[in-house]
C-alpha cells in the first residue's frame, strides 16, 4: 500500500493494520471512517496513541516516532499505551 494513501479509499472492515517507517504525522482527509494510530520509536516502543481519529483531522507531529501503525478503530482488540513495546507476528 502506498504510504501517501494509507487506509484512504478502503472500507473499515476490509483492511488490517498498515505499518509505515519514517512517518511522524498522519491525516485522515479522504477517509470515511475513524482510525487508530500508534506511533513507535525505532525499538517499537509506543510513544503516542491516537484513538478513534475522525475523518478530516491531522495528528500532532510526533518527534520520536520512527514507525507508525494505522488501523481501523473497529479493529482494535486490546489497549495499547505509551511505553508498551510491540512485536510483529504473522497472521
Amino acid at each position: 500500500m502506498d504510504r501517501t494513501r494509507g487506509l484512504m479509499g478502503t472500507r473499515a472492515d476490509s483492511e488490517g493494520p498498515l505499518v509505515f517507517e519514517r512517518v511522524r504525522q498522519v491525516h485522515t482527509f479522504g477517509m470515511t471512517y475513524p482510525i487508530d494510530v500508534i506511533f513507535c520509536d525505532a525499538e517499537w516502543r509506543v510513544v503516542q496513541v491516537v484513538i478513534d481519529m475522525k475523518p478530516r483531522r491531522v495528528t500532532k507531529w510526533v518527534r520520536h516516532a520512527r514507525i507508525t501503525i494505522e488501523l481501523p478503530s473497529a479493529a482494535r482488540r486490546r489497549h495499547v499505551a505509551p511505553g508498551d513495546v510491540l512485536a510483529l507476528e504473522p497472521y
